[in-house]
């Protein structure tokens, strides 16, 4: 699946339906595929979940990705 998500040249985001089925752990390949996709720049993936992000990686998380992605 990767190397098609690779091949989008415009913005996307991947939902929870893109999550692995078990869950898979931090330190699994599989979640160094998403960040490089992430790395490229047009790639975003939701999250779910509440222990996951606070500060200012959250206010980046939930308001500025939003807005670069959605141009406003």
């Amino acid at each position: 699946m990767h190397v098609a998500l690779r091949a989008i040249g415009t913005n996307y985001v991947t939902d929870h339906f893109g999550r692995f089925l078990p869950p898979a752990p931090s330190d699994d390949a599989r979640m160094d595929e998403i960040l490089r996709l992430i790395d490229r720049g047009n790639a975003r993936f939701k999250l779910a979940g509440t222990d996951w992000a606070s500060g200012a990686e959250q206010h980046r998380i939930l308001v500025d990705n939003p807005a670069e992605l959605y141009g406003f």
